[in-house]
């Protein structure tokens, strides 16, 4: 029985689950503790009391822990507001996080972020601009933002990123312009597949792979450098591309061939056909 009693003890030091406040910059946070962390949190209601509108940032240190999470439900609601600001200690964003803003216009995720629940995002559908880390382009674009994905405009992608990974912003069709910073290696399979509204990509010299059906259906684009750093590219990357008709191929380490901007074939294999 003693052992179980000190057991129950060491639990509940270790997790703090009962709810503080505490007031950072005139806004008013609920939090909780858990180990040696603290993580915004308020059950089902928003965590946020005051800041409901503008620009806000979230505060790193809460009830003297380092705030790692912004937990499920923490900006429910908080409709008035545009821009947040993430510190680099937040490493969770939890489901239904930012639901409701639907005043939010951008939004820039750190790289410290490697998880983030369902619909965190939800009806959020003035979000245009978004900055996004590694977490982001190694899974798909609308299982991150749901709902709010189809409205974003404009993709940065944070420096640290090498792997846009597969279907990343698939059928994202409002995207018009994407930001790839120089350490992309690789672009993934399906990465920008059916992204109708992209008008420019800059492929960074450094990427040596882009991959099937990378930007198949991007119809806006009507120009692209592949630089000569690359050394394959997939099956029907530019398929049904029917806006684009220059192709410019830095690369002298392959035998890619342009034709009227309209064929690019290497082995017999067909990349576009517009």
């Amino acid at each position: 029985m003693k052992s179980i009693v000190t057991a129950c003890l060491v639990l509940t030091a270790i997790f703090s689950l009962e709810a503080a406040t505490e007031t950072v910059d005139g806004y008013r946070w609920t939090y909780r503790i858990i180990g040696d962390t603290a993580e915004i949190y308020n059950s089902y209601s928003s965590a946020a009391v005051s800041p409901s509108t503008g620009i806000v940032t979230v505060p790193s240190i809460l009830g003297g822990k380092l705030v790692t999470s912004i937990g499920e439900y923490a900006f429910k609601g908080c409709s008035g507001l545009t821009s947040v600001t993430i510190p680099n200690s937040i490493t969770s964003i939890g489901s239904y996080a930012f639901d409701g803003c639907s005043g939010l216009t951008s939004m820039t995720i750190p790289n410290s972020v490697t998880n983030i629940g369902w619909e965190a995002f939800l009806n959020c559908g003035e979000l245009r601009n978004v900055t996004v880390p590694q977490y982001v382009c190694s899974t798909e674009m609308w299982s991150v933002f749901r709902s709010a994905y189809q409205s974003i405009t404009n993709v940065v992608i944070l420096d640290g990123v090498t792997n846009i990974g597969w279907s990343a912003f698939s059928r994202c069709d409002g995207l018009t312009s994407v930001t790839m910073p120089n350490g992309v290696t690789s672009i993934g399979d399906y990465a920008f597949e059916g992204c109708s509204g992209l008008m420019s990509v800059t492929i960074p010299n450094g990427v040596t792979n882009i991959g099937d059906y990378a930007f198949e259906g991007c119809s806006g684009l009507t120009s692209v450098t592949i630089p000569n750093s690359v050394t394959n590219i997939g099956q029907a990357t530019f398929s049904y591309c029917s806006g684009l008709t220059n192709i410019l191929v830095e690369t002298d380490n392959t035998s890619y061939m342009s034709i009227n901007g309209l064929l690019l074939t290497k082995d017999g294999k067909t990349f576009l056909r517009g």
